[in-house]
């Protein structure tokens, strides 16, 4: 194979003097042109590439080859799960195992290859986990040993596991095997009583056997159907044997009576009856098989009542055999021993009527006890294994006294009716018995000592009692301390326990008696208890009349703060009351949770219908309008509405009004800056319309209805009169007047003047200040009057008007924006 000189997985080192690291190792494996390579390869561009070139080379190639794939894998260079799509068999498991990936099935011949060959320690060691055959197994541990620990580990412990397994098949096959025998042997013998208890006892066996194959099931099968059968035909013969031997009794007492009769004629009156018994007691016996014993006290007379229970005895000892062939032994002791009872009340010279079927029905029982002892054996034996394990370990002293009388227990329950088999067994579980109980010894020692100071412990607790019962107020008695109090003397009562039953009698009668004086008191201000809380009741019961719900749960909060104060009652009581005035609180705050979320959905509506007019609101912001006055009442009106809502939380209220107040600051800014640029729009026409009048070549008629047919500021409907008055010549004061007005609105605008008119502009701030110009509430009306001031200056040149116009609108448009 190809992995045989390869099983290091350190590659081979280069041939120069210097020691390479693993850096420059790995550049050997990827240049192929390296002299110091043994085996050069081309770059391989890809896996499968390198699998071609890789069924080309020899064994000793292909591992050398397949160290530089993984070289490549942990480089990055290529994936693992594309090496393994490209290569087969033991290289593509090889690989699979280095980087985890799903490994194929292969030979165990391919598997003991790579054991021995992989070319690195974790593709051994997975190849031999899959190594199971026990002749490979031992023989890769001689090629191991000493070599590769890890490897020889794990085939030491699959070897041990499969010789374990093999020799836990062979147990359980013997087991099977010997069930089998067994019951071919119980087919082969004769019946016997305890035949029925055998089989029970095999079929028992059986069943907790595991893998049994269709053949061995089908022999046990076979097995028990045939002692079926055995047993049934030797039933059948049991009952007709039965039968005819009571026919045979019948007629032997019948035959006993006459004979007694006739007997009694040729006697004395005054002879005892025993004669007559005698010969009822002989012909009896011969009915059950004891005619020769009986024979020989047919001479003497037997009396009747000796006759009924010589008939008793048999019967009871007949009944004692068909337990015995039942296989019950302890039913088959017992009523063995009311056999030997009634035997022993017999007169002792008729006790060998039935001794023959006494013997036997004795020596029936010891052979079903032989056989029930030699059952139980096992089960005894793993109750000494348990007990001597038992006084080794380290035990609560209960639990292991528990244990050692439940075992104890078992031990008798094996042992029922087997009289005095087993001694030497008995005698071995009895003195483990004893050393498992030494360290309880102690602990019960100890339990002793603690029921005395218990006992001690109670006497206290009565004696506190008493001294309370001196010391309370019988006037004012609390209730809730008394139960209190009662409540600690019970469970510290219970807490000093155990006690000496005997020593506990006088104690237990004095706590019972102060405990019952005490009880009595607090049970007699319970009652007073109790009425007041019914009081309660029927207090709360008339809040479900009050309509106002928040108002009656008002009250029935201060009803269930005097609940508390009211005091305790009997348990009994406590509940029913609780209950009753309970179901009134539950009722009444059911009432006002019901209005509550009435409220609460009034609530929601108004917050929903809100939020729709806020909606509304906000939707004017980013509508394309025309104009905002045609919108405004709309927009009042929304807003209107929205102040008219109520029923709205104040949490969600304040955000709502929020977003109002932002839609309304924005739509007025927006109105306004509508209304301003509507009012630049008349200044500017206005400005053109008066420079048109001043200069142009149009007729009064006509700039008349050119400023009717638009509209103008307010502070310039004085303009039209002055049409007249610009048709006259230019004065220099007109000119003188617009020059300093010019510069008065620079100067209410911030505007820069030109520097010839300094001393001017300083003269009119000085007198724009003097006449507190600027600090007016609206300075932007004062500023648009005085640019109608502007225009209405008197007529003045073109040339003059042109540039003080230019500084005016810049003047304007500055103080505008």
């Amino acid at each position: 194979m190809f992995f045989k000189r390869f099983s290091n997985k350190k590659a081979q080192q280069p041939n120069n003097k210097e020691k390479i690291s693993a850096q420059k190792h790995t550049a050997l494996l990827k240049n192929p042109e390296s002299q110091h390579s043994k085996h050069q390869y081309p770059k391989f561009q890809n896996p499968e590439q390198a699998a071609q070139q890789f069924d080309q080379l020899d064994s000793a190639a292909q591992a050398k080859l397949l160290k530089t794939v993984l070289e490549y894998i942990d480089q990055g260079d290529w994936q693992a799960a594309d090496v393994c799509t490209a290569f087969s068999g033991q290289a593509k498991n090889s690989v699979a195992i280095e980087f985890d990936l799903a490994v194929d099935d292969d030979s165990e011949e391919s598997w003991q290859q790579l054991v021995l060959f992989g070319i690195t320690s974790k593709i051994k060691k997975y190849a031999a986990q899959q190594i199971q055959s026990l002749a490979v197994l031992t023989e890769l541990m001689q090629q191991t040993k000493g070599k590769d620990k890890a490897v020889y580990r794990i085939l030491q412990a699959t070897l041990s596991q499969q010789k374990e397994q093999q020799q836990a098949e062979q147990t359980h096959q013997q087991q099977k095997q010997q069930l089998l025998t067994r019951l071919q042997k119980l087919l082969s013998a004769p019946y016997e009583p305890m035949s029925r208890a055998k089989l029970t006892l095999l079929s028992e066996q059986w069943q907790t056997q595991a893998d049994i194959s269709d053949t061995e099931q089908q022999s046990f099968d076979a097995l028990v159907a045939q002692l079926v059968d055995k047993f049934d035909q030797y039933d059948e013969q049991h009952n007709e044997t039965t039968d005819q031997s009571a026919i045979v009794e019948l007629a032997d007492v019948e035959q006993v009576h006459t004979q007694a009769e006739a007997q009694a004629k040729n006697q004395n009156q005054t002879e005892p009856l025993e004669s007559e018994s005698s010969v009822e007691s002989a012909e009896f016996s011969s009915a059950n098989s004891s005619q020769n014993e009986a024979k020989s006290h047919s001479t003497n007379a037997m009396p009747a009542d000796v006759a009924e229970a010589v008939k008793a005895l048999r019967g009871q000892l007949r009944r004692c055999t068909a337990a015995i062939r039942d296989g019950h032994l302890r039913r088959a002791s017992g009523l063995f021993q009311g056999a030997e009872e009634q035997r022993q009340a017999l007169a002792s010279q008729w006790q060998p009527v039935v001794q023959k079927q006494y013997d036997e029905t004795f020596d029936e029982l010891e052979k079903l006890r032989d056989w029930q002892a030699f059952a139980v054996l096992p089960k005894k034996q793993v109750l000494i294994e348990r007990m001597q394990q038992l006084v080794n370990q380290h035990l609560d002293p209960e639990d292991r006294a528990k244990t050692i009388k439940d075992m104890q227990d078992e031990w008798k329950l094996l042992s029922r009716g087997l009289k005095d088999r087993q001694k030497e067994l008995w005698q071995q579980f009895h003195d483990l018995s004893n050393q498992a109980f030494e360290p309880c010894r102690e602990y019960f020692a100890e339990q002793r000592k603690l029921r005395q100071v218990n006992l001690a412990k109670r006497q206290e607790v009565v004696a506190q009692l008493n001294l309370y019962a001196e010391r309370i107020d019988l006037d004012r008695v609390d209730a809730k301390e008394l139960d209190q109090v009662l409540q600690v003397a019970r469970n510290d009562w219970r807490k000093y326990a155990p006690v000496d039953r005997n020593d506990n009698k006088k104690v237990q009668a004095e706590f019972d008696a102060i405990h019952k004086k005490l009880f009595a008191l607090m049970s007699a201000q319970q009652v007073q208890h109790l009425a007041a809380k019914e009081d309660i009741i029927e207090r709360s019961k008339a809040l479900l009349e009050i309509e106002d719900a928040h108002q009656a749960t008002e009250a029935a909060k201060a009803l269930q703060q005097e609940w508390k104060q009211a005091g305790m009652v009997a348990r009994k009581d406590e509940q029913r009351l609780w209950q009753a005035f309970r179901q009134v609180c539950d009722q009444l705050f059911e009432r006002r949770d019901a209005q509550m979320q009435q409220s609460k959905a009034q609530q929601q509506a108004s917050i929903e219908q809100a939020e729709v007019i806020v909606t509304q609101l906000e939707s004017f912001l980013n509508a394309e309008l025309e104009s905002c006055r045609d919108k405004k009442a709309e927009f009042e009106a929304l807003h209107t509405e929205f102040k008219a809502l109520s029923d709205i939380p104040s949490a969600a209220y304040k955000k709502l009004a929020e977003r109002v107040r932002a839609a309304a600051a924005q739509f007025s800014q927006r109105c306004d800056a509508e209304q301003r640029a509507e009012l630049d729009v008349q200044w500017v026409s206005t400005i053109d319309w008066v420079k048109q009048a001043r200069f142009g070549q149009h007729s009064q008629t006509e700039l008349v209805e050119q400023w009717q047919a638009e509209k103008r500021p307010a502070q310039s409907k004085g303009l039209i009169n002055l049409l007249s008055h610009w048709a006259e010549p230019a004065q220099a004061e007109y000119l003188q007047s617009l020059h300093e007005k010019t510069v008065e609105l620079e100067v209410l605008a911030g505007l820069n003047s030109p520097p010839e008119d300094a001393a001017l502009r300083m003269s009119t701030q000085v007198k724009l200040l003097s006449n507190g110009v600027g600090s007016g509430v609206d300075e932007l009306a004062d500023f648009h009057q005085r640019v109608a001031q502007w225009l209405a200056v008197g007529p003045v040149e073109p040339l003059d008007y042109e540039p003080l116009e230019a500084r005016m609108k810049q003047a304007r448009t500055v103080r505008l924006s």
